[in-house]
């Protein structure tokens, strides 16, 4: 379950959870790195929600929350945080984020059985008042579940202050998704040491043509995901062959256009329901999970060349 999207986002997830409009030149915002407080202080930023699929039965059973700034050259989340780095005011937008999205989910009904993902800003990881968030959520009209997305940059960047922030969010009974994996060598790695609840796929490995790289990212996700019983979660679903293509990979929850674009609340035409997690205390390495597909992988590497599934 998700609370909050607020970090910055590159082109290509912009692609997978931005409308058109929202692709503002990044180069536009030295233009507006004296505005960006303005923005925060007057609580001009909002979240958009979109929806997370079990890819089984199609119910939705997650919401990832998006960021956005008001109508103009800071309404994309690029550009939004962009600017607030420049500008120096980055915690602060990283707390006005959190407090939009989980203001917007209470007010939506994205309670539970539903969960929300909520992103941290890898930047401000050691800043970020979770304890506060925390309290929020115990203090809200019905139960938000959790889940903190961490995101690779965040592995590169400040490796101790995410691990700290790890304890402390399981402290708190929230769950744990690694972001993008397969965008880089690393969160593979760190995959046993942060033993993310869920994983979720950079979009390129469902957008692009399968091949030995790809092949040998999901032999390693899906052992790690047999192993602790994570789930595994596709991102940018935009189409059938996307779909066909996260499933052949081993994904059991899917996020995209397909599903559902950003939206200022709850998908109305799909059932909804409970997001899968393991049990607290088993998303560690020597578990066994009763189901998983890995045939993609396999079947990508039969006679030593690539293969589309």
């Amino acid at each position: 379950m998700l609370l909050t999207s607020w970090r910055q986002v590159d082109a290509a997830r912009l692609h997978q959870g931005a409308p058109g409009p929202d692709h503002t030149d990044v180069e536009s915002v030295q233009e507006v790195p004296l505005t960006v407080r303005q923005v925060v202080r007057a609580g001009e930023v909002h979240s958009l929600f979109q929806p997370i699929v079990e890819l089984d039965s199609g119910r939705v059973v997650a919401y990832e929350a998006l960021a956005r700034g008001p109508e103009g050259p800071l309404r994309s989340p690029d550009v939004l945080f962009a600017a607030a780095r420049e500008a120096g005011c980055l915690a602060e937008l990283d707390a006005a984020c959190r407090a939009a999205a989980l203001r917007g989910a209470v007010e939506q009904g994205l309670l539970a059985p539903l969960t929300v993902f909520v992103n941290v800003e890898p930047e401000v990881l050691d800043d970020a008042p979770l304890a506060e968030l925390a309290r929020s959520v115990a203090d809200a009209p019905g139960r938000l579940n959790v889940v903190l997305e961490i995101t690779e940059r965040a592995l590169a960047a400040r490796p101790a202050e995410l691990l700290r922030t790890v304890v402390r969010v399981r402290e708190f009974g929230w769950r744990i998704a690694l972001d993008d994996v397969g965008a880089d060598s690393l969160s593979l790695a760190f995959m046993p040491l942060l033993r993310p609840d869920v994983v979720k796929l950079d979009l390129r490995l469902v957008q692009e043509r399968p091949g030995p790289a790809i092949a040998e990212i999901m032999n390693a996700v899906n052992a790690y995901a047999e192993a602790s019983g994570a789930l595994v979660l596709a991102e940018g679903i935009e189409d059938a062959g996307h779909l066909r293509m996260a499933r052949a990979l081993g994904a059991t929850l899917g996020q995209g256009w397909l599903f559902g674009r950003p939206a200022a609340g709850a998908v109305r035409d799909r059932p909804s329901g409970r997001i899968a997690l393991p049990a607290p205390g088993r998303s560690r390495p020597g578990t066994t999970r009763s189901r998983r597909s890995s045939a993609c992988p396999r079947r990508c590497r039969c006679a030593g060349r690539p293969r589309r599934c």
